[in-house]
């Protein structure tokens, strides 16, 4: 479960690097929701980081922010 947490990690920093590398930055909404959302990521996945499956609420923020980090970027193209 380690890995599950290091790679939700991963994951959130993403979030936070996204505006910039896909060239989104500009839009101010999108901008500071990815990085709001990367960092609910990251400490989620490190609190969460030692919890093995679905009975952790981290892991369930962790497929949640990731399924709207997947449709806010469907919505944007």
């Amino acid at each position: 479960m380690k890995l599950r947490g290091n790679l939700n990690a991963l994951i959130g920093l993403w979030f936070i690097i996204a505006p910039w590398a896909i060239g989104y930055s500009d839009q101010s909404g999108a901008l500071w929701s990815s990085i709001v959302f990367g960092i609910i990521q990251v400490i989620v996945s490190l609190w969460g980081y030692d919890k093995s499956g679905w009975n952790s609420w981290q892991n369930w923020i962790s497929v949640i922010t990731g399924v709207w980090f997947i449709i806010s970027h469907l919505s944007t193209h």
